[in-house]
């Protein structure tokens, strides 16, 4: 059988060639039928398990037109006695044009729809279907799918026009042993379709339970596997507003109820790793949870209360106290949590932060790290009254180009961390802050 020379059909051969070899199977282009020195029947792709196996998996056909020549390629591997060619488990015959109405591809369907056959006509939008198919033979073989790698197949220009959502639909309803979220979370910031499709995916498990993944963990969590359900929840009630007092329920549950003790509070002694993240990495996970559950009402104040707990749980001249405070100081004041606010403003004044740690505090810090706060740049400047504060929040944010709170959080679950992030979150804070009720116009409003 000649090889195809037409660039069209050489560039779905590559695609689907390409397709192969990223789900695992040793492609093979022209593969010969018969094993006689004169043979000339070959189909034109084969996908084998193995390197060294005698027949392929799936067979695949492409076609530049639906001529009568089609019917000799189905022919050619159906008619074949079962000692001479094993049927393999599917056979997809692609056709890049088939013209309007056209009876020949009626014909051979009806013809060898009884087999495990089916002909995709991709100028009638069935590349799709293609795509989709493949994947579920594929899920008959192997439970696993690297889907970092077929996404980056699927996204490249020889698969354009492609249905990548519906294709992505398809992966996890046949439950592919995938972290989703992971793979979807890493290119959420740049793609809006596969940003919906993390919250879609994360609120299937976490509101509906209608998908049961196998793997929910991420590869390296910022704040840890332990914290990402919290996180998960918030997202959600970022997302779709009518899933807030649901998620914010939820938190509620997780924090108090969920074990013998709260699961973020000054429970000292336990275990060294915990004392670790209370101290030093809890505040800025309260506030990126402030920020996500913003418009949800009574969550800010339940999150200045148990943050206030591990505050109070500290010794006053501990150095992971100023860091508690710092925080507690940004949450309560752009809740708009006057006594709150003004505990934090007592505590730090009497300490005289500079100005640069007071307007922007690290992310985290380390127990062992006692002098984190001395390389802090700026003269002291008290804190003064809220809406004092609050003005020089918004200023200091003023002109910042940012990642939404959603963003940010995603990119911290699946081990991005966004350069500066602690800096946008706090901006967020002080514009949702500023939002409420009696307190003015938002800092984001002022660009």
């Amino acid at each position: 059988m000649p090889e195809h020379t037409l660039v069209p059909a050489k560039k779905i051969i590559d695609a689907i060639s390409d397709l192969g070899r990223t789900m695992g199977y040793k492609v093979r282009c022209e593969w010969p039928i018969e094993r006689t020195p004169k043979a000339s029947a070959a189909v034109d792709i084969a996908w084998f398990a193995e390197e060294d196996h005698k027949f392929p998996l799936m067979i695949f056909e492409v076609e530049t037109g639906a001529t009568a020549g089609m019917v000799n390629n189905a022919v050619k591997v159906f008619s074949r006695p079962n000692e001479e060619l094993e049927k393999p488990l599917f056979y997809f015959h692609v056709v890049l044009s088939a013209g309007v109405d056209n009876e020949r591809i009626e014909s051979i369907r009806r013809m060898f729809g009884t087999h495990n056959y089916r002909v995709y006509v991709l100028d009638k939008d069935e590349i799709t279907r293609l795509a989709v198919d493949v994947l579920t033979q594929h899920r008959r073989i192997r439970a696993t799918l690297d889907l970092r790698s077929v996404l980056a197949r699927l996204t490249s220009e020889l698969w354009s026009g492609i249905d990548l959502g519906a294709v992505l639909v398809a992966a996890e309803q046949l439950q592919f042993e995938v972290s989703y979220l992971q793979v979807y979370g890493e290119r959420a910031t740049s793609s809006l379709l596969l940003k919906q499709r993390y919250i879609s995916f994360l609120r299937s498990i976490i509101l509906r339970a209608s998908v049961k993944p196998h793997d929910i963990e991420y590869e390296r969590p910022f704040f840890g596997n332990f914290y990402v359900h919290p996180i998960h929840l918030g997202i959600l009630a970022a997302a779709s507003p009518e899933d807030g007092p649901q998620c914010f329920k939820l938190l509620r549950y997780w924090q108090l109820e969920s074990s013998y003790m709260s699961q973020i509070g000054p429970h000292w002694g336990l275990n060294r790793d915990y004392d670790e993240f209370v101290i030093g990495a809890s505040p800025p996970l309260w506030a990126l949870l402030a920020a996500l559950f913003n418009n949800v009402p009574n969550a800010v104040e339940f999150i200045v209360d148990e943050m206030l707990k591990v505050f109070s749980g500290l010794k006053p001249n501990f150095h992971g106290t100023l860091f508690s405070a710092l925080w507690l100081l940004h949450v309560s004041g752009a809740g708009r949590l006057a006594s709150a606010f003004d505990d934090m403003a007592h505590f730090i004044n009497q300490r005289k932060v500079p100005q640069g740690l007071l307007l922007s505090p690290p992310p985290w810090i380390q127990l062992k790290d006692s002098d984190w706060s001395g390389a802090a740049q700026g003269s002291f400047v008290p804190v003064s009254d809220m809406k004092t504060f609050s003005a020089t929040m918004c200023s200091e944010a003023s002109g910042e180009k940012t990642l939404e709170p959603q963003d940010i959080a995603i990119e911290l679950l699946v081990g991005h961390e966004p350069n500066g992030w602690e800096r946008i979150l706090l901006r967020h804070l002080w514009a949702y802050g500023s939002r409420r009720p009696g307190n003015g116009n938002s800092c984001l409003d002022d660009e």
